[in-house]
């Protein structure tokens, strides 16, 4: 006969269960209040002023309006894709009207708060959901939860520089999680929600393409494309009717070539290159830095860039091939990122972003993660503060005249370890404990 519940087992099951969680709620109330501490601070002043300009301009003509050629105020002005977009245009909403750049940095801290206050939400989000997706390690739940959290520079780059690298990670990571509980047709619809956020989201496409049709079949494969497809598309089309299909798209279509130097301050195998031949750390927008001059031949810098590149991808594409059934999504994902962060020009010191959190997660499918995750924290934070302190004062360096080809060079290390751990997978991988993927389904679960 069933035993059934006493009125003194129903508190012993639900504190069981608030214990599981109360790590989170530590852990995101530390992470929440560092963010929220640097959120009315103005970091990079080039970038902020950007945001509230998009924002006034929405306000001014429309949000559908948006991507108007004639509504840039430069010619190298970049755009967002929709959902960052329709973010920004919210804060002035939000705010209770639109400010000009000179109101809003003079200093108003309740607006400049505005604009970063979603990404800080995502970021917080995507520590939830990692901790979730591992509620039954509660080791591993907590450790990578905590390290995500107090990760310096997640916390620049949210927090204190406001940028929106966080908001399409968030649907990165939950994209990942999908597939790893093998629900493809789900990842690849959050993924439409990657790739409307911010554009470097496309970089996991490989991923999700291979894996989903080595492990689900090309049925499988077909319609996720096809689903990602109809979201993005149903999604841009608002825009597309207002401001025409090319400058609907030109987030995508028009989003190389702005800053076309061979890095754009990051410190990765071109910046090392360059530093070491001019004897001392090159600088953005440096006239020998243009990508467009010839490295091999009839080569230029940008050629050579993507061709190694796309070699890279296709080599990580064929080791997923190979070691599709095995559970390693965050190990592929990170491997393509830090490629992307280390091989094409024009990239920037926030393209490091992605790796700096994959590398923690994957922890939890590779242990041997774990002190290249570290590693990977410490250049990524550097490379940050490097770039944004010295903009900020410029009497300060912040010692990147003597460490910024050192923190290049052992990025290159780096990389070359992600490339050895991608290649040679452990011999007894352990995958995380299946489980709902969302917090408020395990909360709902019995133990």
């Amino acid at each position: 006969m069933p035993k059934l519940n006493t009125p003194q087992d129903v508190p012993q099951s639900a504190a069981h269960r608030l214990t599981r969680w109360l790590p989170l709620i530590i852990i995101l109330a530390i992470g929440g209040l560092i963010r929220f501490i640097y959120l009315p601070e103005v970091a990079y002043h080039g970038d902020i002023e950007h945001f509230v300009i998009w924002a006034s301009t929405i306000t001014t003509h429309g949000l559908f309006h948006f991507y108007d050629p004639s509504l840039r105020f430069a010619q190298w002005d970049r755009t967002y894709p929709p959902l960052a977009t329709a973010a920004l245009g919210a804060v002035p909403v939000l705010y209770g009207s639109a400010l000009s750049v000179y109101d809003a940095l003079l200093p108003n801290p309740v607006y400049i708060a505005l604009l970063k206050v979603l990404p800080v939400l995502c970021e917080l989000a995507l520590i939830a959901a990692c901790y979730a997706w591992l509620i039954g390690r509660p080791v591993l739940r907590s450790v990578i939860a905590g390290a995500l959290a107090l990760s310096p520079g997640l916390i620049a780059t949210s927090g204190w520089w406001g940028q929106y690298e966080a908001v399409y990670m968030l649907f990165v990571v939950l994209a990942l999680i999908a597939l790893n509980h093998d629900r493809p047709l789900l990842a690849w619809i959050i993924f439409a929600f990657a790739l409307l956020s911010k554009q470097p989201a496309a970089v996991l496409t490989p991923v999700l393409l291979v894996i989903t049709f080595r492990r689900y079949g090309w049925r499988a494969a077909a319609k996720g494309v096809i689903a990602c497809g109809v979201l993005c598309l149903a999604l841009f089309a608002p825009f597309i009717v207002t401001s025409g299909l090319r400058p609907a798209l030109s987030p995508y279509l028009e989003a190389g070539d702005t800053f076309p130097y061979v890095t754009n301050n990051a410190w990765n195998t071109w910046f090392a290159a360059f530093s070491i031949q001019k004897g001392s750390p090159v600088h953005f927008e440096e006239i020998q830095l243009h990508d467009s001059n010839l490295l091999i031949g009839p080569f230029t810098d940008k050629m050579v860039g993507l061709t190694v590149f796309g070699a890279y991808v296709l080599f990580v594409m064929a080791l997923m091939w190979r070691q599709a059934p095995e559970k390693r999504e965050f190990i592929w994902a990170a491997a393509i990122y830090f490629g992307f962060f280390m091989l094409p020009t024009q990239v920037h010191e926030r393209y490091l972003y992605p790796m700096a959190i994959l590398a923690i997660i994957a922890i939890a499918q590779d242990r041997r993660m774990a002190l290249l995750a570290v590693g990977v924290s410490v250049t990524y934070a550097y490379n940050i503060l490097g770039v944004a302190i010295p903009y900020r004062t410029p009497e300060n360096d912040f010692g990147s005249t003597l460490l910024a080809i050192p923190t290049a060079l052992l990025n290159m290390v780096l990389f070359i370890v992600t490339i050895g751990l991608t290649v040679r997978p452990p011999q007894l991988a352990k995958a995380p404990e299946r489980v709902p993927i969302m917090p408020w389904k395990a909360l709902s679960s019995g133990d």
